[in-house]
């Protein structure tokens, strides 16, 4: 054999020792993709539950929102009937009613502010 034979038999054999180091670098590569991949799947599915949690807070608050506006505007229809009742059964049936009204409201801003915090917790 000629040196050039030996040196073309040596430089084929590196490239083999390279073909088959790649050969084994491509069998982890799936394992290694699925090690990045899953954290990466775990974290969006957990972003898209943290948005959905989110979207559902804003419109529970604009819910919350619209339905004390009804309410705030029920209550200036009753104080507004009041001043032209005409016997006291009928002003302290406007009385009770306003008083419930009142509770509504409160418990409508507290369920608003509830929303609010939950949507902000959502957002951070």
């Amino acid at each position: 054999m000629s040196p050039e034979e030996i040196q073309a038999l040596i430089d084929l054999q590196e490239l083999d020792l390279k073909l088959i180091e790649y050969e084994s670098h491509q069998k982890e590569l799936p394992r290694l993709v699925q090690a990045i991949e899953g954290p990466l799947q775990v974290a969006r599915e957990a972003r898209e539950r943290v948005e959905a949690d989110h979207a559902l807070a804003k419109n529970r608050h604009r819910q919350v929102e619209r339905d004390l506006a009804a309410n705030n505007e029920q209550f200036k229809r009753l104080q507004t009937r009041q001043m032209s009742v005409r016997n006291q059964i009928e002003y302290e049936a406007i009385q009770h009613e306003m008083e419930i009204l009142k509770d509504r409201a409160d418990e409508l801003e507290e369920r608003g502010l509830e929303w609010i915090d939950r949507a902000d917790a959502a957002e951070l």
